[in-house]
């Protein structure tokens, strides 16, 4: 979990790119990019060519008629305003139940398809890691990543391709960070231990260390991932339907360093410091 454009796509490839772990990108949209709307797979063919996504939709027994009750449970359990009741619990047993229902047999039948032991969802919503937890059955453990409100200002500043958040002036950035970052530490009390931060920073300046500490934690084994990038290696996105357009390139080196932010000025710099601000208030 963790804001926009903070990271989770190219988190999630890295973490991919190891033996048994399977990234199905942005699991939250799966039912309407992939079942409803065909979006292109990373591999190159729409959801019901691609190898992967036609047998998952066998596997599970969903059909294209299904989808609109698919997104609309995914959505009342993942999208920003319905935070408080999730995390108060003011969700009727019975969409609960079904919402676990669904995430189970999802999660399984993306396991089964792809012989994995580990499935990664990059959904980035608090309420969706809230609801997983409570709802689903299985063990899980949650990656919360954030990014430096610098970096993060530029990056919402940036025009976006066509299903990618969409940019945000700076101070209707600093009204959704504060929001999305209050909903990912009142998660991650929940969750205790279930629940692993760290920055998009950090991976970026040094993504082998990052990830034997996510491996360490989790006890999922990412060795081959660390041996990709230490050779400066080719990571493959595997095949995601959802996330950003990252995921198409067909092969992706990572390359390290760190992050060097020009100052900002005017109304980006007071968003800056008052997202700062909020930020070390919540101690990430």
């Amino acid at each position: 979990m963790g804001t926009g454009r903070s990271g989770t796509t190219i988190l999630e490839i890295l973490l991919g790119n190891s033996p048994k772990i399977c990234g199905v990108g942005e699991a939250v949209h799966i039912f309407r990019d992939g079942l409803q709307a065909r979006k292109m797979c990373a591999c190159g063919e729409p959801p019901d060519q691609c190898p992967v996504w036609s047998a998952v939709w066998r596997d599970g027994g969903w059909a294209p008629g299904d989808a609109d009750v698919l997104c609309e449970t995914q959505k009342a359990f993942s999208w920003h305003s319905r935070f408080p009741q999730l995390f108060l619990g003011l969700i009727s047993r019975k969409s609960s139940r079904f919402f676990g229902q669904v995430n189970t047999s999802f999660i399984n039948s993306a396991a089964r398809v792809t012989s994995s032991n580990v499935v990664i969802d990059s959904s980035k919503y608090a309420g969706r890691a809230l609801a997983l937890f409570r709802y689903r059955d299985g063990p899980m453990k949650v990656i919360c990543i954030t990014r430096e409100p610098a970096g993060l200002i530029k990056a919402f500043a940036r025009q976006t391709t066509e299903g990618e958040q969409l940019p945000k002036t700076p101070f209707k950035l600093l009204a959704y960070y504060v929001y999305t970052m209050t909903c990912l530490r009142l998660a991650s009390l929940v969750l205790r231990d279930e629940c692993r931060s760290i920055t998009y920073e950090q991976l970026r300046s040094d993504p082998n260390a990052t990830l034997q500490e996510i491996g360490e934690w989790s006890g999922i084994d990412f060795s081959e991932s660390c041996k990709i990038l230490g050779c400066n290696g080719t990571l493959r996105p595997g095949h995601m339907v959802t996330g950003n357009r990252l995921r198409m390139n067909s092969s992706i080196r990572f390359k390290k360093s760190v992050s060097q932010n020009a100052p900002l000025h005017g109304s980006a710099r007071v968003a800056e410091l008052l997202m700062r601000f909020w930020r070390g208030l919540l101690r990430f």
